[in-house]
């Protein structure tokens, strides 16, 4: 026993380095061991040559608005053209949407509004279209790259009132934006992408009278990926319930948006979400 006690003592500095390296390795498995089981996975992939040209995009549908005004739906299978995608327009120039709901949507060209129902186009009465890009929830993105929140939209006047600036950045232009739980939880810059995080999660999870407040970080991975993202959708299979990033080669890709290992925490916008409803009028 002596002997092993002398042992000990004598050659402590090995053990206490052995501990070191314990400690260090099980923060690297958990840091990266996480990072990794977190990361994007291709869950298939689909035929649809309008993807190299997607201006818009939504989490919540499956329609897609190109920069040359063409309007697409896209389904997990083939339509009789032999691709996953179907253009809804012919001969009308699409220069705004609207997304209501999943799979619900209306489409504005510059002089029209159109419901889009059953894969068709549906000229609407009486309706003026709105000078949008894109609409969804209670936010609005215009040509200028500025993100706007309104109180009241009025479609047959082609009115919005109630209007004020959201968000905007000094050096980048607002391109695309998206909606979960009824507040923008990633927008694309003509630079980056940023995605959101809540920072006071246990206060405002514990708190009624505190408000959550968000921060937009830019997210690594969709930045570092930029030019071959090609936008959202929601799940093409028609269930719903989850959304899924669409590369231009095709690749669906399942990425939760809320992985905060992919951002970039120097790299933030601050963000106030209002609760309050606004409303709609046709």
């Amino acid at each position: 026993m002596k002997n092993i006690l002398g042992y000990l003592k004598k050659h402590k500095w090995i053990f206490v380095a052995l501990g070191i390296l314990l400690v260090i390795g099980l923060v690297l498995i958990f840091t990266f061991g996480n990072k990794m089981g977190n990361e994007p996975k291709v869950i298939g992939n689909i035929s649809c040559p309008a993807l190299n040209d997607v201006k818009i995009s939504s989490q919540s549908n499956t329609l897609i608005l190109t920069n040359s005004g063409d309007l697409y739906e896209l389904s997990e299978k083939k339509y009789s053209n032999e691709t996953n995608c179907k253009k809804l327009n012919e001969d009308i120039k699409i220069t705004g949407i609207y997304f209501n709901s999943f799979r619900i949507a209306t489409a504005f060209s510059e002089a029209k509004v159109y419901d889009i129902s059953n894969s068709e186009l549906i000229e609407m009465e009486y309706q003026k279209p709105l000078d949008i890009i894109k609409m969804e929830g209670k936010y609005i993105l215009k040509d200028n790259g500025i993100i706007y929140k309104y109180k009241k939209y009025d479609l047959s006047q082609g009115t919005i009132s109630d209007e004020e600036e959201f968000l905007k950045f000094d050096d980048e232009k607002i391109l695309d934006f998206g909606i979960a739980n009824g507040e923008i939880n990633y927008v694309k810059t003509d630079k980056a992408y940023y995605t959101k995080k809540l920072v006071n999660e246990r206060e405002c999870t514990e708190y009624v009278d505190v408000e959550c407040k968000y921060k937009l970080y830019k997210d690594n991975y969709l930045t570092k990926n930029y030019d071959e993202v090609a936008g959202f959708a929601a799940n093409l299979d028609g269930s719903g319930g989850y959304s899924v990033i669409l590369f231009k080669n095709g690749d669906v890709v399942d990425y939760d948006l809320e992985n905060i290992y992919r951002l970039d925490e120097k790299t933030n916008v601050d963000v106030t979400y209002d609760t309050a409803n606004s409303e709609f009028t046709w």
